[in-house]
């Protein structure tokens, strides 16, 4: 089975923050953010909306627990104007 597909059957329904680990949080994190980089976006609030749903649970503490960066890498991906204005 591939791994995006593992990842989706097991965090599809969002990630219990008070209840997984260390590397949990930072695969949750990595991959969501990869989803993100691989979709075309008619708008950047649409960006902003999957953010605030995925991540709703979240707090600065919880990023920070992840060795990754998340914040720099979303940041790159709206520079970039990853949205499609053609829908």
């Amino acid at each position: 089975m591939p791994e995006n597909l593992k990842l989706e059957q097991r965090w599809g329904n969002g990630i219990d923050v008070g209840s997984v680990d260390k590397a949990d949080l930072t695969q949750y994190t990595e991959w969501r953010i990869s989803v993100y980089e691989g979709m075309t976006w008619k708008r950047a609030e649409d960006l902003v909306d999957y953010y605030t749903d995925d991540f709703k649970d979240f707090t600065r503490d919880t990023f920070n627990i992840c060795p990754i960066e998340a914040t720099p890498r979303l940041s790159i991906l709206r520079s970039k104007r990853s949205w499609n204005t053609s829908r």
